[in-house]
């Protein structure tokens, strides 16, 4: 994710400041003209790292330092031996910084107790508030959608699986999961990991010899076929599909989709129904649908924070009203979560 810099340049210095949310782990890295020229790992909040030394594409050598706190991120640029003036200018004209967050060591599937799962998202709410009290409006737009984003992947990974279709009777529940798989392209891999689990040696021998047949796909209703059997119990079959959709590919499940058939929208209602859009279209803050913010505040977010040459301001009201609708939206969610775990809501 790349985040946004105001740099100055003093005696020779480089130093800023800019957005990031981290605990720390996340690579730092250097750009020259968009290429890396070095990473260092983000140190946890209020620590300064140690300097580290890194050279330029002229062959001039710097050192470098940053620090964090739970909002921004700091840095000074000390450079240490210039032999090339002109290539200075051009690395002080021509650099850039980003935090890349995919090496991050953490399980993002990591299984979450219901407290866990709620203290962590009253902390990123505290952070949202954090922000709009110190003026930063803009940022504290990115914080709700982040929020929400998290809060949402959090209860698909953190549901007992026997919580997954519970709202589905057995003759519904063929149905809901062919939609399910059909609508993310998961039929093959859904046949694989049912027949990996099954005794019926004539069933295993009809979809081997279909699968052979190169030119013929194994479509919706091949799977029709085998969840016909009665082969599978109903905990198999969910089983299955909770195993493959948490585990075949992570990047299968977005969390920040609100609209068509893949939103986490249709995500949360189909899995556990939790019907987060017609609360959203029933509920308001100030006159306006909460749907109306939440369709608002996701494709906001991805401008502020990847439109470069987006100017976008907002006022203290607009961004209470889009902190508010968040809270009323996330509260929806968490009394449907825990009545699912049969626990009184926190």
């Amino acid at each position: 994710m790349v985040r946004f810099w105001v740099s100055s340049i003093q005696d020779k210095k480089i130093s800023g400041a800019g957005f990031a949310l981290t605990s720390g782990g996340e690579d730092f890295l250097i750009l020259q003209d968009g290429g890396i020229l070095e990473d260092l790992k983000v140190p946890p909040k209020n620590i300064m790292s140690n300097p580290r030394e890194f050279l330029d594409r002229d062959g001039n050598s710097y050192t470098i330092t940053i620090k964090t706190n739970s909002i921004e991120i700091y840095w000074e640029i000390v450079p240490k031996k210039i032999v090339n003036e002109i290539g200075y200018k051009q690395f002080k004209n021509n650099m850039g910084f980003t935090i890349d967050d995919r090496a991050v060591d953490y399980d993002p599937y990591e299984y979450l107790s219901p407290d866990e799962l709620i203290t962590g998202h009253k902390r990123r709410i505290e952070w949202s508030q954090d922000l709009i009290d110190s003026g930063m409006y803009e940022v504290s737009v990115i914080m709700n959608v982040s929020s929400l984003e998290t809060l949402i992947r959090d209860i698909f990974t953190s549901t007992d699986i026997h919580l997954f279709f519970a709202h589905v009777n057995d003759g519904e529940l063929n149905n809901e999961i062919l939609k399910f798989i059909k609508n993310y392209g998961l039929v093959s891999q859904y046949i694989d990991k049912l027949l990996h689990i099954s005794n019926n040696k004539l069933c295993i021998k009809i979809i081997r010899m279909l699968k052979n047949i190169k030119y013929l796909q194994l479509d919706r209703q091949h799977l029709n076929y085998l969840l016909k059997q009665k082969i599978f119990t109903r905990e198999e079959k969910i089983s299955a599909f909770v195993y493959l959709v948490k585990n075949l590919d992570k990047n299968i499940i977005d969390f920040q989709q609100i609209r068509g058939s893949k939103s986490y929208l249709k995500l949360l209602k189909s899995l556990f129904d939790i019907d987060v859009q017609n609360f959203a279209q029933s509920e308001k803050v100030n006159k306006k649908c909460l749907k109306d913010y939440l369709f608002e505040m996701y494709p906001l977010r991805h401008k502020l924070i990847h439109g470069i040459n987006e100017h976008i301001y907002l006022n203290e009201q607009i961004a209470k009203d889009y902190f508010e609708a968040t809270n009323k939206i996330s509260n929806f969610i968490f009394k449907k979560f825990h009545n699912m775990h049969g626990r009184e809501v926190i």
